[in-house]
């Protein structure tokens, strides 16, 4: 999908005239998570992570890369989207760029760690599982580019 242009909202529900805010999931050092529907896709729930200023480069040569990759450990990549200061009232008062991608539900990394530990499964194991894993999803990402 495009990158779409920075518009006042028809529908103050709307992000980018498509995505309703459902709830934050999280929020980090490296920005906020928030739960979304896309409208324009049978209210498919997606991830929206906003970015930190000065970031729109970099994230955009990432997202073309990554809308080119379908990996069972890798969410996909939706959209980029811009939006101007205040468009989202209180919620988000400032101007932002985020990302849309695929939402992939489960618990935050420390919650999982606390459960996993708690499994019958030997820890070394379960360490090898997830991080083979982690390295085909990066072997995906070095194979495109």
């Amino acid at each position: 999908m495009a990158q779409r242009a920075q518009t006042k909202l028809t529908d103050p529900q709307l992000i980018a005239g498509r995505y309703r805010y459902v709830r934050e999931l999280g929020a980090g050092s490296s920005g906020r998570v928030w739960l979304v529907e896309d409208q324009a896709a049978d209210a498919r729930l997606c991830a929206l992570k906003w970015l930190e200023p000065g970031s729109a480069e970099r994230v955009q040569s990432e997202l073309s890369l990554l809308r080119r990759i379908a990996h069972p450990g890798l969410a996909r990549a939706y959209d980029l989207i811009r939006v101007a200061a205040g468009e989202l009232g209180s919620r988000r008062p400032q101007a932002g760029l985020g990302i849309v991608s695929e939402f992939v539900s489960g618990e935050p990394i420390d919650r999982a760690a606390g459960l996993l530990l708690g499994r019958r499964e030997p820890l070394i194991e379960l360490a090898l599982r997830v991080l083979d894993g982690a390295t085909q999803a990066l072997a995906a990402l070095h194979t495109q580019g």
